[in-house]
């Protein structure tokens, strides 16, 4: 948890913020980095910020992960974090699949539009680029955008 030490007429803010007093200091799970910055200049004394990630700071890597941009497991952003504070760059997750049309009796599953053209699938999407489907699968999961994607050298 982050602890907030400071004098009364920061308690609307804290409050804002979802904080509560436990054990007579301001206890809160992720703080915005201005927030932290104007409490310090003020005097105030704040302590746990271990993890920065979106501008704000984070106690645990945990609590990291419950925020809902993050979209990777705890487990995988303990490993790819590896002792660094700045986590931005480690939070993104497998790509989010194309949205799903109804499908129910028309044939049209998973559609894809490109470049002013639609194709019924991604693998259709890569197979027109001259990319293999599995490649470009592999590429989305690492989170790369459809562009990114067609345009990698193999």
């Amino acid at each position: 948890m982050i602890t907030v030490v400071c004098n009364a007429r920061f308690e609307s803010t804290l409050l804002a913020l979802g904080a509560k007093i436990i054990g007579g200091k301001w206890s809160l799970n992720s703080l915005p980095d201005d927030t932290r910055e104007m409490l310090e200049s003020e005097g105030s004394q704040v302590e746990g910020c271990k993890y920065r990630c979106w501008g704000c700071w984070f106690s645990n890597v945990y609590w990291v992960t419950r925020d809902p941009r993050c979209s990777v497991s705890f487990n995988t952003l303990a490993k790819r974090a590896g002792g660094q504070i700045d986590l931005d760059k480690f939070v993104v997750g497998r790509a989010k699949p194309v949205t799903i049309e109804n499908r129910k009796g028309t044939g049209r599953g998973y559609i894809v539009d490109y470049q002013d053209k639609t194709y019924p699938s991604e693998a259709a999407l890569a197979r027109a680029f001259g990319i293999n489907p599995i490649t470009f699968r592999s590429r989305r999961q690492l989170g790369h955008t459809l562009e990114e994607s067609l345009n990698e050298p193999v």
